[in-house]
């Protein structure tokens, strides 16, 4: 689909991962973990700051065994463990163009694009706040990359746009410039179904076509330990009710020398992803989940997040483990700490990025462009990051060959054959040093900027119907006018 645009690339496919997942938790310990999230949620419960502005989430809690007091919801353990039971352990979205569905669950891996960034670096202009330039050119390079199977939401903030529209530009944006999977922010119930409106006006589709398969996602973040923000979980319940899917991905931050140990942080985050399982499925039983990780330590010195340490990818590895107890789909994150597109960012990626390999995780979100802790996102790293993804999906269809003994000896010198054909390299340089220093002696980063150049300079949109695209302009003006009336 985009094999020419971007030279030495895989074609489109829904990789597999044929290797079995790796888990160092007991079995009696996934046990003992799923019973201590349920007391949590049955004796402390789930905070739910904004309840009493949340008609329907309140309805829901109100049908659900829930019991209410003030803002604190506490659940029903065998009423959770019932609900939980009722979500797909495989599904399928399909975004506008059918030719990108995919697969979630089972031994299926998918990669995204990074998202939710502020902030944009590149090594011409360094870094500098997001704007709708940016994210564009990002989900160019997105749509450009057949190792990106679908958008974890805006690749950067564009802060040019005033936040009440933000989601409307940029979901025009995902929709118009890719066709591939797109994410929903649910940053309101009326935010969600705006989105939902976009995309059912890109794929040509009567309401009722639209709500009866999933077509796109929605990610719910925890606010804090056992805290979720009410509004977003009454959208996150609205895009439930129309069929969506959901990934519940409680973010862990574990203090340095704080003796937190990667069993409680799981034990959090699994309560609190259970919660909204449960009331996701209480709102429409059978909407696909996906679990999710995202955990952090807080660093000694500044006391601001650290990704990619042995703790948080030892928890990715046993969160995988509670969702495959589950029959769940899992999601990872591919996340770094470092600020530029260095040697430390590429480490601190690939070691997150073989973490959810050997996790078993069935979407690895961030895969491509994420720096900073998640503040900045980077074409040159998304670059890099896209030829890591590659590599992992190589090795993945790498078998040992024919092992009866006149294969065994057909790797022998002389003995013929046709061999491994090696794909060209995306912006890796496989030249000898004297060549390369000839050649400019480009760094990975500088290479990967003129890779990143070519691509968008060689951009071709997605086929979309005139009038589909028509019916998504004129829905986002209307609705900017209705926003901004609302402002006055």
């Amino acid at each position: 689909m985009a094999s020419d645009v971007v030279p030495g690339q895989m074609p489109w496919s829904i990789p597999e991962n044929p290797d079995p997942p790796l888990g160092f938790l007991l079995p009696e310990d996934v046990i003992r973990i799923r019973r201590a999230a349920l007391r949590l949620l049955a004796e402390r419960g789930v905070e739910l700051p904004g309840l009493e502005g949340e008609a329907g989430l309140r309805q829901a809690l109100a049908t659900a065994r829930v019991r209410t007091d003030g803002n604190i919801a506490r659940f029903d353990p065998d009423f959770v463990v019932h609900m939980a039971g009722l979500a797909p352990a495989i599904f399928r979205l399909e975004p506008r163009n059918p030719a990108r569905s995919v697969t979630v669950g089972g031994q299926h891996m998918l990669f995204g694009a990074v998202a939710s960034a502020t902030e944009v670096w590149d090594l011409q202009r360094g870094r500098r706040s997001g704007d709708l330039a940016a994210c564009e050119d990002l989900l160019r390079l997105a749509q450009s990359f057949n190792c990106i199977h679908f958008l974890g939401g805006y690749p950067v903030e564009p802060q040019d746009i005033p936040p009440p529209m933000r989601h409307l530009v940029c979901a025009e944006a995902a929709l118009r410039l890719t066709d591939k999977v797109i994410h929903a922010y649910p940053l309101g119930p009326d935010a969600v179904r705006d989105v939902m409106t976009l995309a059912r006006f890109a794929s040509g589709l009567e309401e009722a076509e639209f709500t009866a398969k999933p077509r796109l996602y929605v990610n719910i973040n925890s606010a804090g330990p056992l805290v979720f923000d009410a509004s977003v979980l009454a959208a996150t319940l609205c895009a439930a009710r129309a069929g969506q899917a959901v990934m519940v991905t409680p973010l862990v931050m574990a203090e340095a020398g704080s003796g937190v140990t990667v069993a409680g942080m799981v034990t959090l985050a699994l309560a609190e992803a259970l919660a909204v399982v449960a009331l996701v499925q209480q709102v429409r039983p059978g909407t696909p989940v996906i679990l999710g990780a995202l955990s952090a330590c807080l660093g000694p010195t500044f006391g601001a997040p650290v990704f990619g340490t042995a703790e948080s990818l030892r928890m990715t590895e046993a969160l995988g483990q509670m969702a495959r107890s589950l029959q769940l789909p899992f999601r990872a994150t591919a996340a770094s700490t470092a600020n530029i597109a260095d040697a430390q960012a590429m480490a601190e990626t690939a070691n997150s990025l073989w973490s959810g390999v050997r996790s078993g995780a069935n979407l690895l979100q961030h895969a491509a462009g994420w720096l900073s802790r998640g503040t900045a996102a980077s074409m040159e790293k998304f670059v890099l990051d896209c030829e890591q993804i590659q590599l992992v999906q190589r090795y993945w269809q790498t078998s040992p060959g024919r092992t009866e003994d006149e294969g065994l000896l057909a790797g022998l010198p002389g003995a013929g054959g046709t061999g491994t054909a090696f794909p060209e390299p995306v912006s890796a340089d496989w030249r000898p040093y004297p060549v390369w220093e000839e050649d400019g002696a480009l760094w990975a980063s500088e290479r990967a900027a003129k890779c990143a150049r070519r691509i968008l300079d060689a951009y071709q949109p997605p086929a979309l119907d005139p009038a589909r695209a028509e019916a998504m302009t004129d829905f986002v003006a209307k609705r900017r006018r209705e926003l901004e009336a609302s402002l006055d």
